[in-house]
């Protein structure tokens, strides 16, 4: 519950003041050629739970601006793209795709999403019971 009360809080800072605590950071692919920009934010503080106390946490969070998109195809394509870097198997995307067109008319209301990666103990990502992708 805590670490849901600190992305909460986390996502309300990041809104509320975005234009100061991120700042514009390459995408690189694999072999080190940049592909794009992105706004990131790094955060680090601690987290206490029933099993330890005053632990290490760092919390990357990359402001991600929604497209506009022209026809339901094109969303489509970009939905596919996403989910498939997201590690989501085909079956799972096709089943996705399936409700492309009703989702579409919520995405129109959207300007984006934070994606967040969570890490304990320097390195190592946190355990999320029940959250397989760090999205909001």
């Amino acid at each position: 519950m805590k670490i849901l009360t600190t992305l909460s809080f986390l996502l309300f800072i990041n809104i509320t003041y975005a234009q100061s605590l991120f700042e514009k950071t390459d995408l690189v692919d694999e072999f080190g050629d940049k592909i794009g920009e992105v706004q990131r934010n790094v955060s680090i503080g601690t987290f206490s739970n029933s099993a330890t106390n005053d632990s290490p946490l760092h919390v990357h969070s990359i402001l991600e601006k929604m497209p506009e998109f022209k026809s339901l195809d094109e969303y489509k394509d970009y939905l596919k793209q996403q989910l498939n870097e997201y590690g989501y198997t085909e079956k799972q995307i096709q089943t996705t795709l399936k409700y492309a067109k009703k989702s579409i008319e919520t995405v129109k209301n959207t300007n984006g999403s934070i994606r967040f990666k969570l890490y304990e103990y320097k390195d190592i990502k946190a355990s999320m019971i029940g959250v397989k992708n760090g999205i909001i």
